[in-house]
């Protein structure tokens, strides 16, 4: 963890100087996954939604942006009781989904299959972190696919309480979802 910090700190004064102060630069430990850290920004030169500022703390600093605001209307296509994290692995950015089945009184803790949806790097950068006239086009369509996908999964499994969970892997969400019309002339 020092090394985490260390890095942080660097990072933090390296923009600090380059770009002005910060209100805030603060770091989180998520309580589900030990290696899972948020990391909060909050600088008048650093506008919410500006792909320029993204860029500075996305994976050339090992970080992905994953706020829960952007993911807000996938995590309402599952059932309400899912808990979800989100996990960057080699730059593409992986919701994990998995819930209690409560349908077993002999394991009342049983979890269900853990559930992946993963969205591309490529995906990510050219459509999810862009505020634009686009973006609710993008997202019924990202809702549109997700539901068709979530129709095949099953959530139960029988693995004895010893295994972990099954994992269900969705097709990746990629940047042919999201293409956009061609300009007619």
């Amino acid at each position: 963890m020092n090394a985490l910090v260390t890095g942080l700190c660097d990072i933090e004064r390296e923009l600090a100087h380059e770009k002005g102060e910060f209100a805030l630069f603060a770091c989180f430990q998520s309580p589900h996954i030990q290696s899972q850290w948020d990391v909060v920004v909050s600088a008048a030169w650093a506008p919410r939604h500006d792909r320029t500022t993204l860029q500075l703390f996305l994976v050339e600093e090992g970080f992905i942006i994953a706020s829960h605001d952007y993911w807000h209307f996938v995590k309402e296509l599952f059932p309400p009781d899912t808990e979800f994290a989100f996990l960057n692995h080699d730059g593409d950015l992986h919701i994990r989904a998995s819930r209690f089945l409560r349908n077993d009184p002999k394991r009342p803790n049983k979890r269900s299959r853990n559930v992946i949806v993963r969205i591309t790097r490529e995906a990510l950068d050219d459509y999810i972190y862009v505020d634009d006239p686009h973006r609710s086009v993008v997202e019924r369509k990202l809702v549109s696919f997700l539901k068709s996908q979530l129709r095949s999964i099953v959530w139960e499994h029988s693995e004895p309480a010893h295994k972990t969970a099954p994992v269900q892997r969705l097709p990746a969400v990629t940047p042919m979802l999201f293409q956009r019309p061609a300009a007619t002339a």
